[in-house]
């Protein structure tokens, strides 16, 4: 009688160590479905924010073209994920946009053995048109003499890619913006902004940096601080006038800074500049900072938050002007870092900064100007061969910045 209790007691531990194995293999087979969800779950977003954002950019077809657009993009992307998915997304497309959805039911391997036959995925994807999102470029455009004989061609392809991200003017909400440089920039501020002005009376001139660290700022200018304002001054804060002895070939060439405005107004800017001399690249970077910021002197830009805001950087030589440091230090190593401070405050504050070493052959340039991209890829090089299309590159990936996804 003992053995067969005994008998019965194994048989009893066979069957519960067979229940529970069937339990843990259940368990485990289940895992691997849920980890088969999240793959797909992952591939499907992917493929539906492509589409939203594919015929969103293509604002100037016909609802049905986009649409058939962003059909075979989501194929096509959904294919190169290698994941099995017979996902069939829904498209809403208007001028303000596209809203993508998919809802899928995965079909399980393992779960389907305790009534789970599918695991459902419900996903959706929303892309904003150009024309609605609010965007600011600004170009610090190098017209050193060194640029004569070449600046043609980057005044054409500059012209290009003006026209493609503004899709030829007829995307409103993107404004343009210039800041020349040469030995210094040439600009037109309220007195109230330079050494020795009187406010209400405006001044033009050429100007390099402000004192130290005011030049690092988009901080309007304060009055009754010296250091705060624009114009190089003698040892008795007087404005020098030998700071500004060839000032005057910046208007006759057009080297004037020109605040944000409109498509057809960048065009003409665009054709009307021509080299001078010089390559203060830490300036024009100063005042380009200026020019996208909502501070006076100049308000036309939205406050950072209200717009997207970017900048283009081009030179053919490096830096060689003085800029001021602390103490009143003046020199090439500090206006270079000058340089990079105001790129690493602007990227902070959300401006996209694209630089372009054009025809420069300086390896310490390049990577001054790289450092100051926003990332290597907003980094380029070229020359008068290719900066047409480098910039029609360049165009294209700004212009999927201006159609963006909004969830």
């Amino acid at each position: 009688m003992n053995s067969a209790f005994r008998r019965d007691e194994r048989g009893n531990i066979a069957m519960m160590f067979g229940l529970l194995l069937g339990i843990m293999l259940l368990g485990a087979g289940g895992g691997i479905d849920f980890w088969r969800r999240a793959n797909t779950t992952v591939a499907i977003q992917e493929a539906l924010d492509a589409a939203a954002l594919a015929a969103a950019r293509n604002i100037e077809k016909s609802a049905a073209e986009r649409m058939a657009i962003a059909q075979q993009m989501f194929a096509a992307n959904l294919a190169s994920s290698s994941i099995d998915v017979a996902a069939t997304p829904v498209f809403e497309i208007d001028d303000h946009g596209v809203v993508a959805t998919v809802v899928y039911n995965m079909p399980t391997s393992i779960l389907k053995a305790v009534n789970m036959p599918d695991l459902p995925i419900g996903l959706m994807s929303e892309a904003v048109s150009p024309g609605l999102g609010e965007a600011e470029f600004v170009f610090v455009l190098d017209y050193s003499s060194s640029m004569d004989g070449k600046y043609d061609e980057m005044r054409d392809a500059a012209i290009d890619l003006v026209d493609i991200i503004s899709e030829d003017g007829t995307n409103t909400s993107l404004k343009f913006g210039f800041v020349p440089f040469a030995r210094e920039v040439y600009a037109t501020l309220d007195g109230a902004y330079v050494i020795g002005g009187t406010p209400g009376v405006s001044w033009s001139n050429c100007t390099r940096d402000r004192r130290h660290n005011y030049n690092i700022t988009d901080d309007t200018p304060i009055a009754g601080v010296i250091d705060s304002k624009w114009g190089r001054t003698d040892g008795d804060d007087v404005i020098d006038p030998d700071e500004y002895d060839t000032c005057g070939q910046y208007p006759s060439n057009s080297l004037e800074i020109a605040d944000l405005d409109t498509h057809a107004a960048a065009i003409n800017k665009l054709n009307a500049m021509t080299p001078h001399e010089g390559t203060n690249i830490a300036v024009g970077v100063e005042f380009g900072y200026h020019v996208l910021s909502p501070n006076p002197p100049w308000t036309t830009a939205k406050p950072y938050e209200d717009a997207k805001k970017f900048m283009l950087i081009l030179s053919d030589g490096r830096h060689n002007k003085d800029g001021f440091g602390p103490g009143n230090s003046d020199n090439e190593a500090q206006a270079r870092k000058n340089m990079q401070d105001n790129c690493d405050a602007m990227k902070a504050r959300g401006v996209k900064i694209i630089t372009v070493a054009y025809d420069l052959d300086d390896d310490e340039g390049k990577a001054e100007l790289e450092s100051c991209a926003t990332s290597s890829q907003y980094y380029l090089e070229g020359d008068e061969y290719d900066i047409a299309e480098q910039f029609q590159n360049l165009g294209g990936a700004l212009l999927a910045e201006v159609a963006y996804l909004t969830r």
